[in-house]
């Protein structure tokens, strides 16, 4: 199979899933994104224990759906008490990661709490956006916009990449990506 048939395949199943996430439900919205959320963080804490770190996988992973409940809480309910426990479990991830006898602490809780501001925050957000008005408003079709915009920039520039690309843009990092393509 060509690998433009298994990326073509492979973002079909994708967007049907994503598609249907964002439209059916508000509660299906941000269960989607906070799956979503969770395996993009699970998967940044795994690229981090490659470069020899060690974030605290469990407490970040946690951290993600506090992050999410407190912002539903807030559009469902009008106040963050979640965000409190939010907090809280911050506070707790440098308590724990003074027993947990690792090397380079400091960068173990920076990892951690890069992993929930840098990969969650920005989907949790999602959420504020859909709910402009509270819950008596909600518009999937912002974000369904935002994320059609997208997946036609990343398709024009696969295309004009593979079929006019001749000049690489960084092959350290990403090897067959072009300028051209960009």
């Amino acid at each position: 199979m060509g690998e433009f048939i298994k990326r073509a395949l492979t973002a079909l199943l994708f967007g049907i899933i994503l598609i249907a996430g964002i439209n059916l439900h508000p509660i299906g919205f941000i269960a989607t994104f906070l799956g979503i959320a969770l395996l993009a963080n699970y998967e940044f804490y795994g690229l981090i224990k490659k470069a020899k770190a060690s974030p605290q996988v469990g407490i970040g992973l946690l951290a993600v759906v506090l992050l999410f409940a407190a912002i539903t809480s807030h559009i469902y309910c009008g106040k963050a008490v979640l965000s409190h426990l939010l907090l809280l479990l911050v506070f707790l991830s440098f308590i724990i990661e003074l027993y947990r006898k690792k090397d380079n602490p400091f960068a173990n809780i920076a990892y951690t709490l890069l992993g929930i501001i840098y990969v969650a925050l920005p989907f949790a957000l999602l959420i504020y956006l859909v709910f402009q008005n509270g819950v008596e408003q909600f518009r999937p079709d912002i974000v369904m916009g935002i994320f059609i915009m997208i997946w036609v920039n990343d398709t024009v520039a696969y295309l004009v990449g593979v079929n006019f690309g001749k000049h690489r843009l960084f092959e350290r990092i990403s090897p067959k990506k072009s300028w051209e393509g960009s």
